[in-house]
């Protein structure tokens, strides 16, 4: 269904915050009691949830968050 990944699909895509600044890469997924949860290779852990992620992109192989979530 739509709006509906692989695993696969988000290990490895960039992570931009809401100035469209890198902050991480996607190493892991999670999976989470509520939902799952996006390890990056900096060690944050960002909640895989609407409020949190803006867009996933996988043409462009990034996913753009919602401000308030990354410092």
């Amino acid at each position: 269904p739509e709006d509906t990944y692989y695993v696969a699909d988000l290990v490895g895509l960039d992570v931009l915050d809401e100035n469209d600044v890198r902050v991480g890469i996607v190493r892991d997924v999670l999976p989470g009691p509520a939902n799952d949860v996006l390890e990056l290779s900096t060690g944050a852990l960002l909640p895989l949830v609407e409020d949190c992620v803006r867009e996933i992109d996988l043409a462009e192989r990034r996913i753009l968050l919602n401000p308030g979530f990354i410092d």
